[in-house]
């Protein structure tokens, strides 16, 4: 594995969660199981109790039963694939997560999903103002070092602001495989009248990241596009810097517009992820988008 190449980096670190979120949800489902037979029977006694204290008979009683029976059936089967949220798993949550990318993916003729390819770009052009400052003689020249400390300061905010960018597209995906990773934990709570709005939230939280999720693969080509488009500017206008000797004077007037200019490249394109992820966290649906507590009623 190449350790100087970002995109390697995050996805080795993507996986190493994506693996983990399995085994996570595999060692809960052994828990999950055992609660889901707890929850069912005190459902069953709070439903013998309802029946008792409405004074219903036979024929209305078996009808309800035979509703409840169908429902909890139901939610073991949803339960009992809760634990397979690896790649291909037939858990509910692990659908919504597919579907989700698989749109974006489509939407945005993205075959693959490589943000840290943009700190890639960004380390390319630090590596390319290193070259420009060595050879206009920033670290020979006593006289520059207050432009050389305030160069550096400039190519760190940069760097901060492309690292701040990756930040964003990756952190999405971290709150999907944890939350991946407690399906069975959630689901399991629709056994009963009580818990199931648990279950209801989780599912709506997980429909929110799949809004989330079509947002960021919105920005995802747009940006990746714009970020080597900055970098070739730089490193032509650096390259021309370095053919010719432009004097402390043209230093100031060509070289220093240059770095802001990328500084500021690179902090618009943190201000518009971060703007599209909050819209998109506005639009996303708010209430429930799973109501189990009809269902009961309906029992």
């Amino acid at each position: 594995m190449n350790i100087a190449n970002p995109s390697l980096i995050a996805e080795l670190l993507l996986d190493r969660i994506a693996l983990f979120s399995n085994a996570y949800a595999i060692n809960l489902f052994q828990y999950a199981r055992v609660i889901l037979i707890a929850l069912a029977l005190l459902d069953l006694i709070r439903l013998g109790y309802d029946v008792w204290t409405s004074n219903q008979g036979p024929d209305a009683a078996l009808p309800r039963l035979g509703r409840w029976i169908l429902y909890m059936c139901a939610v073991a089967a949803i339960v009992q694939t809760s634990h397979q949220v690896g790649s291909g798993g037939d858990s509910i949550a692990r659908y919504i997560y597919d579907v989700f990318r698989e749109w974006g993916e489509r939407a945005s003729g993205t075959a693959g999903f490589t943000p840290a390819s943009i700190f890639g770009e960004a380390l390319e052009m630090a590596d390319e103002i290193w070259l420009t400052m060595k050879r206009l003689g920033f670290w020979s020249n006593l006289l520059l070092l207050p432009i050389t400390l305030l160069a550096i300061l400039v190519v760190l905010g940069m760097m901060a602001g492309f690292a701040f960018l990756v930040f964003v597209f990756y952190f999405l995906f971290l709150e999907w495989f944890v939350a991946l990773g407690l399906a069975p934990a959630f689901l399991v709570t629709a056994a009963h009248k009580w818990t199931a709005p648990i279950a209801e939230s989780y599912v709506s939280y997980l429909i929110s990241l799949g809004y989330r999720t079509l947002a960021i693969f919105f920005c995802y080509p747009v940006l990746t596009a714009f970020v080597t488009e900055i970098r070739e500017w730089l490193s032509e206008g650096l390259a021309l810097m370095r053919s010719t000797d432009p004097g402390t004077e043209g230093i100031l007037a060509e070289f220093f517009p240059m770095l802001g200019g990328a500084a500021f490249a690179a902090w618009l394109c943190a201000i518009v992820i971060t703007a599209v992820r909050a819209y998109a966290n506005r639009v996303a649906p708010q209430g429930r988008v799973l109501n189990l507590g009809s269902v009961y009623e309906s029992i």
